[in-house]
């Protein structure tokens, strides 16, 4: 009746029983002889399992050698085609990256079996809304393909519970204490990650701006550096590099691996901010038992711009922060020389 069969399978096996779709009768037409051909749908460890595996498949017929795919296999396949797609954001492209590294626990499992608790022990694992939420969103698009293309028929995402999983609590930005300040640029010194703390505390750039800067626009004989990728328009502007970080700088420019950006991981590729605060921030944290984000370096350098009595235009500017429109003096007519805004910049003190 074309509905599939299962049969017993010979010697000691933990799984004997097969269960076999699809049959096609064979027809030898010399000696007048006919059987029929299955496809192995699968083994299993009781005929109660094998029939559930056979009803299954009668109901959603689904791609019998695609079925077998693991989730690793199945990402593989989905990132080829979604991150190829134009006009995608790094920022996307990113995010799903780093779901993929938290879904460890799923990478051998087959992509058809994984259900509901395999998932939503992931998301209890002590995680915060935005990463669960994150997970959510890649798993949800992986079984969009895999229902495209027949490696599964259901979509077990929409069964997870997000809602009982707390906002973590954002971090207040705060001055780093002089003292603070002088283990970061001791500790810039042990390498070129580590020095990344300083190299920040020293420009003000937001983390993103340094992660993002290219080596072409490092202009270390003029003294600053060009941050051309900003999230306002005031954001994009020339950096005077502090007498300070210039050598850290440095050091990043002579380490020739070819890359295009500045800072890069090790096969020379842009390092994204939740690469670096995965695999380097926690660590420096760790050591040095300070407390503190990126953005407190910035926070740090605008203090401590104020404080050694910078021009309020050139710390505006420098920070790349918007000169209201009121003052027309400033925001229209005044422009500086590079060199003014290094001078500005040499004001201040860390130390």
């Amino acid at each position: 009746n074309g509905y599939g069969t299962i049969r017993k399978l010979s010697g000691r096996r933990t799984r004997p029983y097969a269960a076999f779709v699809n049959p096609r009768r064979i027809v030898n037409d010399e000696n007048r002889t006919s059987h029929y051909h299955y496809d192995l749908l699968g083994t299993y460890s009781s005929r109660t399992l094998a029939m559930e595996a056979l009803l299954d498949y009668r109901r959603n017929s689904y791609n019998i050698a695609e079925s077998k795919l693991t989730f690793s296999e199945v990402y593989k396949r989905w990132s080829e085609m979604y991150f190829s797609l134009p006009k995608i954001a790094e920022n996307t492209v990113h995010s799903y990256q780093t779901a993929y590294r938290n879904s460890a626990p799923l990478y051998g499992m087959v992509f058809r079996e994984i259900r509901k608790p395999d998932m939503q022990r992931i998301l209890d694992d002590g995680r915060g809304r935005s990463s669960a939420i994150q997970l959510t969103t890649l798993w949800h698009q992986m079984y969009i393909y895999a229902r495209e293309y027949e490696i599964v028929a259901k979509d077990y995402t929409e069964f997870l519970e997000t809602g009982h999983i707390e906002v973590t609590t954002p971090h207040t930005h705060r001055r780093l204490t002089p003292d603070e300040v002088k283990q970061l640029f001791q500790y810039a010194e042990k390498g070129l990650f580590p020095s990344v703390y300083a190299m920040l505390i020293g420009t003000g750039c937001r983390i993103n701006e340094l992660l993002g800067l290219k080596r072409e626009n490092v202009h270390l004989d003029d003294g600053y550096i060009e941050i051309m990728a900003a999230k306002t328009k005031a954001g994009v502007r020339i950096v005077p590099i502090h007498k300070d970080v210039r050598k850290f700088f440095t050091a990043w420019m002579e380490d020739d691996s070819g890359s295009t950006y500045l800072i890069h991981g090790n096969r020379n590729n842009h390092v994204s901010y939740s690469n670096f605060r995965d695999n380097y921030l926690g660590r420096c944290k760790a050591l040095l038992g300070i407390d503190f984000t990126p953005h407190d370096c910035r926070y740090t350098l605008a203090s401590l711009m104020k404080e050694c009595k910078v021009d309020e235009f050139a710390r505006k500017k420098i920070l790349g922060h918007a000169i209201p429109s009121i003052d027309v003096t400033n925001a229209v007519y005044t422009e500086m020389p590079i060199s003014w805004f290094c001078d500005e910049m040499a004001k201040v003190q860390f130390f």
